[in-house]
């Protein structure tokens, strides 16, 4: 299993390699991405954000094993799942 930062790491090459890139297309902050990176944990908004982005690709549950199991990963591809949690 690839760790979180590798994950996160993975998450900026695919949004065009930069931490604000990723943020531009996450819709979220430079400094979240970065505080990701560093700690290797992304927190649930992020999570989503990045399963979002990369139609499941990098899962959330992947991410966030504590919060999500593989099962909760839709087979589609483009799924928003940005109402799962409610959390800032």
């Amino acid at each position: 299993m690839v760790m979180g930062s590798n994950l996160i790491e993975r998450a900026i090459e695919l949004a065009g390699g930069s931490e604000a890139k990723l943020a531009s297309k996450t819709g979220l902050s430079q400094p979240l991405i970065n505080k990701a990176k560093k700690s290797g944990r992304a927190g649930p908004k992020l999570a989503l954000a990045i399963d979002d982005f990369t139609k499941g690709e990098i899962s959330k549950s992947a991410l966030r094993p504590d919060l999500w199991t593989p099962a909760d990963n839709p087979s589609s591809e483009g799924t928003n799942t940005s109402h799962e949690v409610g959390v800032a």
